[in-house]
C-alpha cells in the first residue's frame, strides 16, 4: 500500500508528541557533544550525510543570530 501525506498531515505529525519528544532528544545529544561538531553531527544523524559549505554557512548564521536575540532578552523566539 502507498501512503500518501498532505500538508496537513504533516503539520500534524509534527505537533505530534513522539515528535516533540524525538526533537528534544535530538537536541540533548547535540549538547552534550563539543559545539564544534554539533552541526555536523546534526546532519549525519538526520540526514546521513555532512552539510555541504552553504548549507553550514546558512545554519551558522542562523545559530549566531539566534545567540543575539538571547542576550537581547525574552522576544519572539522565546515563544516559538
Amino acid at each position: 500500500m502507498r501512503f500518501l501525506s498532505t500538508a496537513v498531515q504533516a503539520l500534524a505529525r509534527l505537533n505530534d508528541p513522539t515528535f516533540l519528544e524525538a526533537a528534544k532528544a535530538l537536541g540533548q545529544r547535540l549538547l552534550r557533544e563539543p559545539e564544534k561538531g554539533r552541526l555536523s553531527l546534526a546532519y549525519r544523524l538526520t540526514l546521513g550525510r555532512e552539510p555541504g559549505k552553504d548549507e553550514s554557512a546558512i545554519l551558522n548564521e542562523l545559530i549566531a543570530k539566534s545567540r543575539q536575540r538571547k542576550r537581547r532578552g525574552p522576544a519572539w523566539h522565546a515563544c516559538c
